[in-house]
């Protein structure tokens, strides 16, 4: 797990942890963090969410249309936009 304290001015990094299902615990500030410094990717945090309520929906009936393929369009989009530098 990534660390949920808050973004550190003193430059400190987030780390990619060993498994990326760990992330689904992460807070937002946390995931943000990662995002902003690489140690993760949009599309990654995508297939690694999807992959999970693919699992869990089976008991949960938590979705009700999957758009696997919009989700990923759109987090590619947003990882060509974090590498031009630009931020939402």
């Amino acid at each position: 797990r990534l660390t949920s304290e808050p973004l550190a001015p003193d430059g400190t990094h987030a780390t990619r942890p060993d498994n990326l299902k760990d992330l689904a615990y992460e807070s937002i500030r946390g995931l943000h963090r990662a995002l902003h410094e690489g140690s993760v990717t949009c599309v990654e945090l995508t297939e690694m969410f999807i992959a999970r309520l693919e699992r869990m929906d089976g008991d949960l009936a938590c979705v009700i249309s999957m758009t696997r393929k919009r989700a990923l369009a759109q987090a590619r989009r947003l990882d060509e936009e974090l590498a031009a530098g630009e931020s939402r």
